[in-house]
């Protein structure tokens, strides 16, 4: 129970953190409604659980050369730019239509794909391992009860964001969320555009 403790606490610094996968997730419940962010919150969450287990195995390590960072920015890049040019060309029927099963699967898949290529959160998750190593052996079961809290502090706040944003654009002007749409899709559009001239310092080192 201890560790499961402990490992709510390390997953606290992730809920502050602001960037693509906070606006994908708030932009899922004001485009559509709460189930949309939950569908992402759950995205992100599957794929924190991937990265760390990929970063337990070591595999993150190869992840986090320059050569496959490089590849891990570009792909994120391309990612984000194509949420950003969707946020842009979005129309605000486009939300009326009752969510599908698809539909849904596709916002997980967004969510796990934006955290996923985020070359941030693998070196969150080795630097939080190390962290762990400090204190405790690293064996699946230790490795297991910490970082089941700290997924667990990420997804429920991730969920809470969501319903905060769901609730907040019954309290906003549809002429308002369109502009706060356009907002997001130009922030994804830069986020991707910071990750390409990642790719390219990469390039230049």
């Amino acid at each position: 129970m201890q560790l499961f403790l402990e490992g709510l606490l390390l997953g606290a610094p992730a809920i502050l953190f602001v960037g693509p996968v906070l606006f994908t997730l708030l932009q899922a419940s004001i485009r559509h409604d709460f189930r949309a962010g939950f569908a992402v919150a759950s995205g992100i969450a599957f794929s924190d659980v991937v990265c760390i287990t990929l970063s337990y195995l070591g595999v993150a390590q190869f992840l986090t050369r320059p050569n496959n960072q490089k590849v891990l920015s570009v792909v994120g890049g391309i990612i984000l730019i194509s949420f950003g040019v969707s946020s842009l060309l979005y129309r605000r029927q486009e939300a009326k239509a009752k969510l599908k099963g698809r539909q849904f699967a596709t916002l997980f898949g967004q969510g796990f794909l934006v955290n996923f290529a985020n070359p941030v959160v693998f070196t969150y998750w080795i630097g939080a391992l190390g962290l762990v190593a400090s204190r405790h052996k690293l064996t699946p079961m230790n490795v297991t009860l910490v970082f089941a809290g700290a997924v667990t502090t990420i997804y429920v706040t991730d969920t809470l964001k969501a319903l905060f944003a769901n609730r907040l654009k019954h309290y906003v002007q549809s002429a308002a969320l369109m502009w706060l749409n356009r907002i997001m899709g130009l922030c994804f559009f830069g986020a991707g555009i910071y990750l390409f001239w990642r790719a390219w310092q990469f390039h230049g080192g």
